[in-house]
């Protein structure tokens, strides 16, 4: 009896397993799993326990280091604010440029702290000098306004001595800014800058006498000879009014007190004309005399 020939369209049978109920536990080795596949991920890897055989990185590129100094910015400070002390800053920055180009940095940072000693003293005397100039200068102002304003005081008594000039009733120094048209006074042993002359009564004998007064045009101080010939022109051109003769055909002299530069300055642009004998005193007043 032959076996009949296998279905060549239908698939194998499989082979019977053996009998009996399912196995329980866990498949066998080699044997796969009814279940679906599993994908397990591995754990992450630990770190070396073992150090690097590099070594640690190195440390990346940092700034350039700084040249050291020379002190020469302290050299300036010093000139500029005490010159003294800037010649032995400028020599102490000297060394230490030539230690440096020598490449003797030890020697070159000591001669520049030195440059920059000299430079700090420097900048401290030119601060203290600053102060101390502006303190003396504040002094100077307050004590001159303080005699300026005592000599003003001083002076108010001697204002107009004579009340209407040529009557003075006792001999006064004045100053020449007050001296007034008639005046009467001493004119001996007078300095070359006359500041006061004493006023006498015309009834006594005197030397001189006021007989005009004027005040230049104001602007710029225009030298010493210009001040000369306008107050000559002046005084010349009034003698004849008050003495009484053209000044060319009188016996009598005449000359005046101008302002100096710095009297120009201080704003005293005056001129005082003054007339007397050449020789010897007078007694009485001048005007009219027609001498």
């Amino acid at each position: 009896m032959t076996a009949p020939e296998p279905n060549p369209f239908s698939p194998p049978h499989p082979p019977a397993g053996p009998s009996g109920p399912p196995s329980s536990g866990p498949p066998s080795s080699g044997t796969p799993s009814s279940g679906p596949p599993r994908f397990d991920v591995p754990p992450p890897p630990l770190p070396p326990t073992t150090p690097s055989p590099y070594g640690p990185a190195a440390p990346g590129p940092g700034a350039p280091p700084r040249e050291p100094s020379t002190g020469s910015g302290w050299v300036i400070a010093a000139f500029l604010l005490f010159w003294p002390l800037g010649v032995p800053a400028l020599l102490a920055s000297q060394r230490a440029a030539r230690a440096l180009g020598a490449q003797d940095v030890q020697t070159g940072r000591r001669e520049a702290e030195r440059a920059r000693s000299w430079g700090v003293g420097a900048v401290i005397t030119g601060a203290v000098a600053y102060v101390g100039s502006w303190i003396v200068l504040a002094v100077l102002l307050a004590s001159g306004i303080f005699a300026a304003t005592a000599f003003s005081e001083a002076a108010t008594p001697l204002r107009d001595p004579t009340g209407e000039g040529g009557e003075a009733s006792e001999a006064r120094d004045t100053e020449i800014l007050e001296l007034a048209v008639g005046d009467c006074v001493v004119t001996t042993d007078l300095p070359d800058t006359v500041f006061t002359v004493p006023v006498v009564p015309c009834a006594a004998d005197h030397h001189a006498e006021v007989f005009a007064i004027t005040d230049l045009p104001a602007g710029d101080y225009p030298g010493e000879d210009d001040v000369e010939a306008l107050a000559e022109e002046f005084c010349f051109e009034a003698f004849e009014s008050y003495v009484g003769l053209p000044y060319e055909e009188s016996e009598l002299y005449a000359w005046w007190f101008s302002p100096t530069e710095d009297n120009w300055t201080w704003g005293d642009h005056s001129v005082q004309c003054i007339v007397e004998p050449l020789r010897g005193t007078v007694t009485g007043t001048l005007e009219g005399a027609a001498r």
